[in-house]
């Protein structure tokens, strides 16, 4: 990212990012392989900070290990920091003089196809229940990264409405997974079998992010899956569309399974009984209150997608 500043001052002779804007397209012309520099070590940087493949293998090791309202910190809100910085820098900026001379956006599109891919692998492949969420992560911010590159106004707002979406339900699921684990002690998967009747608001909470990380109507995340994959067929491309409804199956072969066997699995450690959660309050109020969030979300989406549709016509028609 240094590289990547040093770069655009020698070319632009400042960092004001309107004025550099207005310097750049005669830079271009003159130094352009000083302009597709600065761009690369702008994307690599940038993509490292928010998990994209393959810079994302910090990430899992990061917010498995790191306390539970640190995880849903960094995985709700600091990684889509990120992309705000490279959809700024690399479309609002640089804009058509670097994106002529590069195929950013294609080399995005496939970058976020593997991402979403092979996150959703990984995740299944977990035996821990953080890192799980961890590589689902990698997984979803790919959806963001796809619906950016796909250059519509349609994919742009499921990709901005999705930041949002996701914020909730990650850090849902993993406030929700730290009480689980504050409570059982227990974060292997094989261990949690029947822990909902142990630790029922926290698993209930995590069940309703995790149908919303599918993609479930009703839920934050449906709205946000289903501009995507319109505007991904508006763009003329149904194989992205496909991608995004066949990795809300594989996030349905490792969400699931938590969920069925924590309600309704049975092991000779599990409780046979019911009872309420014992977790400080300081950690019950949030995940309730994201859990709600997450149903409120659902049902009445207009708010975010307003906004998301805002910013997705300021960006288009009078962004760049």
């Amino acid at each position: 990212i240094l590289m990547a500043t040093l770069l655009l001052y020698m070319l632009g002779g400042q960092l004001n990012l309107s004025l550099l804007a207005q310097a750049l397209p005669q830079q271009a012309a003159l130094f352009p392989k000083n302009l597709i520099a600065a761009g690369t070590f702008l994307l690599v940087g940038l993509g490292v900070k928010s998990a994209l493949f393959p810079l994302h293998s910090w990430l899992p090791d990061a917010h498995s290990v790191a306390p539970s309202p640190a995880s849903a910190l960094l995985s709700g809100l600091v990684v889509k920091i990120y992309v705000l910085v490279l959809l700024r820098v690399a479309w609002g900026t640089l804009g058509g003089s670097f994106l002529s001379l590069l195929p950013f956006q294609e080399v995005l599109l496939f970058l976020a196809t593997v991402s979403i891919f092979l996150g959703s692998i990984f995740a299944i492949a977990q035996s821990d229940l953080k890192r799980m969420l961890a590589y689902s992560t990698v997984a979803q911010m790919g959806y963001v990264f796809l619906g950016l590159a796909a250059n519509n106004e349609t994919a742009f707002t499921g990709a901005v409405l999705h930041l949002f979406n996701h914020a909730i339900l990650k850090a849902t699921l993993f406030l929700a997974a730290g009480g689980i684990i504050w409570q059982t002690g227990e974060r292997r998967l094989r261990n949690l079998v029947g822990v909902g009747h142990r630790c029922p608001i926290a698993l209930s909470a995590f069940s309703l992010a995790a149908l919303g990380m599918i993609g479930i109507p009703g839920t934050a995340g449906f709205t946000s899956k289903w501009f995507l994959v319109v505007g991904c067929l508006q763009g003329g491309t149904p194989v992205l569309a496909w991608v995004i409804l066949l990795s809300s199956l594989l996030n349905a072969i490792y969400y699931l399974p938590v969920v069925i066997l924590g309600f309704f699995g049975h092991s000779d450690q599990c409780e046979t009984r019911f009872h309420l959660d014992q977790m400080p309050l300081g950690l019950l109020i949030p995940i309730c209150f994201l859990a709600l969030c997450t149903l409120f979300f659902g049902l009445w989406p207009s708010p975010p997608l307003v906004l998301a549709q805002d910013i997705a016509y300021q960006f288009f028609y009078h962004g760049r």
